[in-house]
């Protein structure tokens, strides 16, 4: 949705992945040009949201190009060159430019995930407490942003300051979701109300209380805030692969499906499970939330 996008032209033999920003919107765009030409991204908004005194801000981020040259090879205006006297012959060479900026981010990425492999408990603060039931009706949530622990990523606290379907008056619900997989023994708290949870997600889906304690007794009186908290005790995941072959095999010609080829396939089942004593750590989550689960 919008009226304007960004452009990037570039040269025959260019591998380019960039992100093009206008104002705070950006998108990442990942071409190879075959000739001369650009490529852009969808919309980003609308041009006047993007005008900010009077000026609009355009950007180009490289992070990860490549560059193919041909050289044609000219012979030398001599006969012959080198020890031995050799003629060259007619030809091409193949020059390449690899630039590469996303190691710094993918390295990021890869120490945030070893760092969530520690973490035991997992804390959400939401603000203007007072506030929420109005904000939130029944079987409306509140929803954390998304996050890993104890090596299970993809978790997610949800939160319904009015109650889930259900629920008594002046009850509110809360939840964890969690990724199929996950068998889970934790403890979940909402200011100084704690309640235990132990379950397995077969399904990705969650799992916790509807009746979770009045919400009236939550919010900090002083700070209008109410601390959320998950504290895992014990956890694994099962992870499946499929592992399959493209390559057919042959049958032998005497046998009724000598033309009939098919992919082996096999399943994997790999066990996550950390190590009590490593869980040690507690990571607050941001106060930003969303309506989205």
């Amino acid at each position: 949705v919008g009226d304007c996008a960004v452009f990037l032209w570039a040269s025959a033999g260019v591998q380019a992945a960039v992100r093009l920003c206008v104002g705070e919107r950006s998108a990442v765009l990942e071409k190879e040009y075959d000739q001369r030409t650009a490529y852009g991204t969808r919309r980003l908004g609308f041009l006047e949201d993007h005008i900010e005194d009077d000026s609009l801000g355009v950007a180009v981020e490289f992070l990860e190009t490549i560059r193919k040259i041909v050289a044609p090879v000219q012979p030398p205006g001599a006969k012959c060159y080198g020890e031995r006297g050799c003629v060259p012959t007619l030809g091409s060479l193949l020059y390449q430019r690899h630039l590469n900026h996303r190691t710094l981010p993918l390295i990021r990425k890869e120490i945030e995930r070893l760092q969530a492999r520690l973490v035991r408990r997992v804390e959400w603060q939401l603000e203007q407490a007072s506030a929420l039931r109005t904000m939130f009706a029944p079987v409306e949530p509140i929803c954390s942003p998304i996050f890993a622990a104890a090596g299970v990523e993809g978790m997610q606290l949800l939160f319904y300051p009015s109650g889930y379907s259900g629920a008594t008056e002046g009850f509110c619900s809360l939840f964890l979701f969690c990724p199929a997989g996950v068998t889970m023994k934790f403890k979940i708290s909402a200011g100084n109300q704690t309640r235990d949870g132990h379950n397995t997600f077969d399904v990705a889906g969650a799992y916790g209380r509807t009746n979770f304690c009045r919400y009236e007794i939550l919010p900090d009186p002083q700070e209008d805030t109410i601390l959320l908290a998950l504290e895992i005790e014990d956890v694994t995941q099962d992870v499946h692969a499929l592992v399959g072959s493209d390559q057919t095999q042959a049958r032998s010609k005497s046998s009724a499906a000598a033309e009939r080829n098919s992919p082996v396939e096999t399943a994997v089942k790999l066990r996550r499970l950390p190590a009590k004593e490593s869980l040690v750590d507690t990571k607050p989550l941001p106060s930003m939330w969303t309506a989205k689960a």
